[in-house]
């Protein structure tokens, strides 16, 4: 038996941006996949408009099994989970993968970071999200520390076609100036959700058979 150690700050091979950015929209399509089934399944509708009446019959039967001789907890957490699931958004259809123009060629090498580190970049930039804030110092600081540099761009006047170190002065600037940040962005978040040894594997589409 051997174990796969993958140390925080290692960087990653380099795998392409669309790849990535592909496996981020099937995993939120299969999540909305599911999602949608299980409000189904509980008779919740998916829209986000909350049906009051539902609720109160949900809680009445609640407090039947509550009150009654043998009351059963599985039943009553998922008549609570259902109730969550009812005044909670519906889910959001990513739609089809349609892969955005302008990305074949790129590639990114992602930065293994630890669980504590993820959790806290991903804070950062929900919370700066939530406050209606200036959220581009959060989004440039999780992609800067989740992916160490990018190649497949053309830069002006460069004669040598070298990965670009996306920590490096006024490069996240110039990201979001040319509209490429978005997707890096897209791209972290996807990454920092993953543990270090699926994110080694992040991205990498299994060959054509």
């Amino acid at each position: 038996m051997s174990f796969l150690i993958v140390i925080p700050g290692t960087i990653l091979p380099s795998r392409p941006l669309l790849g990535v950015l592909q496996e981020d929209h099937e995993g939120r399509a299969a999540d909305f996949a599911m999602r949608s089934k299980w409000r189904e399944e509980q008779g919740i509708p998916s829209t986000p408009d909350i049906d009051w009446a539902e609720q109160r019959r949900r809680l009445v039967a609640m407090l039947s099994i509550v009150d009654g001789a043998n009351p059963d907890g599985a039943m009553v957490s998922l008549g609570h989970q259902a109730g969550l699931m009812a005044m909670a958004p519906a889910p959001l259809d990513p739609g089809p993968w349609t892969p955005p123009a302008g990305l074949e060629g790129i590639s990114i090498s992602p930065v293994a970071l630890s669980a504590a580190k993820r959790n806290e970049l991903r804070d950062a930039w929900r919370a700066a999200v939530a406050a209606g804030a200036d959220s581009r110092p959060a989004a440039n600081a999780l992609v800067v520390e989740s992916i160490a540099d990018i190649s497949g761009v053309a830069v002006y006047l460069a004669s040598d076609p070298m990965p670009i170190d996306v920590g490096a002065p006024d490069v996240m600037d110039a990201f979001w100036e040319c509209g490429l940040a978005p997707f890096l962005l897209s791209a972290a978040l996807h990454l920092t959700s993953l543990d270090p040894k699926k994110a080694l594997r992040s991205g990498v589409r299994p060959p054509q058979t």
